[in-house]
């Protein structure tokens, strides 16, 4: 009993609740201490109705994420998750340190003045950034991170409907920081400052890291419901005449189905409007994020989530930063370990999207 209770507990099983896709990830132990080893992933597609509903898109997502656990994919009942960015309130503040007001209790007021709402009807979590000067007067720069407490429960009670027990869940950013190391090839205290932007499908999520703690946080509104437009590829036809011809035609070109098609599929394609407002919002970030800290700028930009498997976005976007930048492939950067088990998962693809999951895995627990 004795040696048994010493067990190295199983690691949790991370759950991304993303507004386009479900996101479930485990790294087990790796041999001898080594390094993590992925044991198992998958992921499920948000219907296209359900993506701007967020109640109906949890609940469709908890049962999901009961069938994938019930198919035994994954190990043990831990479970680590996300709130999502777009729920999240992300606010840089600048508080002035004073005598017998902790800095936590000036962050909470501050918090209740951006919102209007009780500070006690959110879990914050804030980072100290710098010591900025404005007006003569010496303040603190200060990362908010506040999830709302009904959105927390909601969270909760969708890794209960799938029989998990919730040891830990975090603000998207605080997960993007942890696995920016990982992902650039820099260690955890690596001096450099680098850029994360996650390109999601409802918001974008900018993060700057420098030796493993988080420099800025940003919400950006464009997402890749903005980004990218279904076009048809035919036009529907201009009058009675022309419907007629385009049916015959049809017809005629019948492939033997029974089924005549009148139009092309739908192609998605890049808004380079919306674009372009992206591109001038990260660039507004890393010129913020300069002034804050001057003497050491950005050296790296990576790009993850989902929209950022389109290259042409990402080009759009990194023309105008003047650093070097890469799309992560996420799972690439974790060896498979023994019996491991995929589910919509395809590692020959890119794996941008899974930024968040992996963050989750390299995060403490709270048992």
């Amino acid at each position: 009993m004795f040696f048994s209770s010493l067990k190295q507990p199983l690691p949790p099983i991370a759950v991304d609740f993303g507004v386009s896709r479900l996101k479930v990830l485990q790294l087990s132990h790796g041999p001898d201490g080594g390094g993590p080893q992925l044991l198992g992933a998958a992921m499920r597609a948000t219907p296209p109705e359900l993506m701007s509903q967020p109640g109906a898109r949890l609940e469709f997502q908890a049962a999901a994420l009961g069938e994938l656990v019930k198919s035994g994919a994954f190990k043990g009942k831990r479970a680590v998750c996300s709130v999502s960015a777009a729920h999240t309130v992300v606010q840089h503040l600048q508080v002035t340190k004073t005598d017998g007001k902790p800095i936590d209790a000036q962050v909470h007021d501050e918090l209740g003045k951006i919102t209007g709402r009780d500070a006690s009807q959110f879990i914050l979590r804030h980072t100290e950034v710098c010591e900025v000067n404005r007006g003569g007067v010496k303040r603190t720069e200060v990362i908010c991170l506040a999830m709302p407490r009904d959105v927390v429960m909601a969270h909760m009670k969708a890794l209960r409907h799938a029989r998990l027990e919730a040891v830990g869940i975090h603000a998207e950013h605080t997960a993007l920081v942890k696995s920016l190391a990982r992902l650039s090839g820099a260690g955890e205290g690596a001096e450099a400052a680098q850029m994360l932007i996650d390109v999601g499908g409802g918001v974008t999520k900018v993060a700057v890291s420098s030796k493993g703690a988080l420099r800025l946080a940003k919400v950006l509104s464009i997402g890749g419901r903005d980004l990218f437009r279904s076009e048809a590829k035919a036009a529907a036809p201009a009058n009675s005449k022309l419907a007629l011809r385009a049916q015959l035609e049809a017809l005629e070109s019948d492939d033997g189905s029974g089924v005549a098609v009148l139009e092309k599929p739908a192609v998605a394609t890049l808004d380079t409007v919306a674009a372009d407002s992206l591109a001038e919002e990260v660039q507004q970030c890393m010129r913020y994020y300069h002034a804050l800290a001057p003497d050491r700028k950005i050296e790296r930009v990576i790009f993850a989530g989902g929209e950022s498997s389109r290259p042409e976005l990402c080009k759009r976007l990194a023309r105008g930063l003047g650093v070097p930048a890469q799309v992560a492939d996420v799972l690439v950067t974790v060896p498979s370990g023994p019996g491991m088990k995929l589910d919509g998962v395809a590692l020959e693809d890119s794996t941008p999207e899974w930024a968040v999951a992996l963050g989750l895995c390299m995060l403490p627990t709270e048992a």
